[in-house]
């Protein structure tokens, strides 16, 4: 997941690479599983923090990616936390994983748009 923030292409690109891994694992080991809502349920209970800390490395990496593409600061910290959650929205609602991984692009894609000043 944070492999993809580190490759070439826009802060865009990058994040939505980011996000779209992540959700895709989700989906990939937990999601698909006869087991699903007892894998959900067993996070909140025996590994909450550790899910939370990662999700705090993901969304200061959205971070840094915007800052590096040379975003303000004031949009960054409006910008990243409501990227990351949205994109959670649209991969809980999302009837497949294509789905998911098609509309976090577009997200994305409307919210981080290549900014012109800079040339990857």
């Amino acid at each position: 997941v944070s492999s993809a923030l580190g490759q070439p292409g826009s802060a865009g690109e990058r994040i939505a690479d980011a996000l779209i891994a992540k959700h895709r694992l989700v989906h990939d080991a937990v999601r698909t599983s006869p087991l699903a809502s007892e894998l959900f349920a067993a996070k909140n209970h025996l590994a909450q923090d550790l899910f939370r800390t990662l999700d705090a490395r993901l969304e200061n990496a959205v971070r840094a990616a915007l800052a590096d593409d040379g975003w303000p600061r004031q949009e960054i910290d409006t910008l990243a936390p409501m990227l990351f959650a949205a994109a959670l929205g649209i991969s809980n609602a999302a009837r497949s994983r294509d789905e998911g991984d098609v509309q976090i692009a577009r997200l994305v894609g409307a919210l981080v748009p290549d900014r012109p000043d800079n040339k990857q």
